[in-house]
């Protein structure tokens, strides 16, 4: 019989080792975080451990569930959970751990759960349809790709490309962020520091043509797991200035030799805010439909 338990600090190599482990197989990867990113998102206000939960058979886990509560929005009362991860073997245990979860987070309240999901996420898609996430949004376009299928050693960065140092030159890719993304710039900064603190950025760039900002990119460092030889790195969104798309292939390209130089094995990058995909027509890359699908409880 297994058992049910919510979140300890003492179960987060467990958890990280069976999110791995089901996530083989699937035909998209998912980047998950490590066991120092769990801690530290699990650390901050208003975490509730009592909407993470765990199945155990004996000592062995087999199943988990990440749910919380969210904002409320127009009267309606948020919830989200993330994706359910479930050994080989145990798949009986689906419809209790849904329930469960399901469960405690109306019992806070939730009227509507939010979930994101792609295609290649294993099992997902077939369960969300099976508990009836009816509504079905487009958030994004996502590729993964090996760094050394899309470098171009005969390459020459324009002059318009300029390097930033990461400390020095903060308020200037912020203000190129803020510009072409129209995101608050307490948001960029926030998310930026973070990187800082934790020395995580391996490359960022601003374009500028007549001292206008016409794109910006950054590389930074993926996720790292104990013991795994492989080096990963995110490549941000590279939104372009309107009519002066023609940019968008000498950043992209700059940035991936930047990654094979630091021997970035696999890159992760998501396709720009209404970016038409024929930008990436030059390069050999994939891209994966991102959704977020919504249950309403009442």
């Amino acid at each position: 019989m297994v058992e049910f338990k919510t979140y300890n600090e003492s179960r987060l190599d467990d958890h990280i080792k069976l999110a791995l482990e089901v996530m083989e197989d699937w035909e998209w990867i998912s980047w998950y975080p490590n066991k120092e990113q769990l801690k530290e998102s699990y650390s901050r206000e208003g975490f509730t451990p009592e909407t993470r939960h765990y199945v155990y058979d004996g000592k062995k886990l087999v199943g988990f569930l990440s749910s919380s509560v969210e904002d409320e929005v127009d009267g309606v009362q948020f919830g989200s959970f993330h994706i359910p991860f479930i050994k080989k073997g145990y798949e009986h245990i689906e419809d209790e751990l849904f329930e469960k979860t399901i469960e405690t987070l109306k019992s806070k309240g939730v009227q509507a759960i939010r979930t994101t999901t792609m295609p290649g996420w294993g099992p997902m898609p077939k369960m969300l349809e099976k508990l009836g996430f009816g509504e079905k949004k487009l958030l994004a376009k996502r590729t993964i790709f090996a760094t050394k299928d899309l470098v171009d050693s005969s390459f020459v960065k324009p002059d318009y490309i300029i390097d930033l140092d990461a400390k020095k030159d903060k308020e200037a890719f912020i203000e190129a962020a803020h510009i072409l993304r129209n995101v608050p710039k307490e948001d960029l900064e926030r998310t930026y520091d973070y990187f800082i603190e934790r020395d995580m950025i391996y490359s960022s760039v601003i374009v500028k043509i007549e001292d206008e900002i016409i794109s910006y990119g950054l590389l930074y460092e993926g996720a790292k797991y104990e013991g795994d030889t492989i080096k990963r790195a995110f490549l941000s969104r590279i939104p372009v200035k309107e009519g002066k798309e023609h940019v968008f292939k000498e950043v992209f390209q700059y940035l991936v030799n930047k990654a094979q130089e630091i021997d970035i094995d696999l890159i992760w990058h998501q396709m720009a805010d209404n970016a038409d995909p024929e930008i990436y027509s030059p390069f050999d890359v994939k891209f994966e439909p991102y959704y977020q699908l919504t249950l309403r409880l009442s």
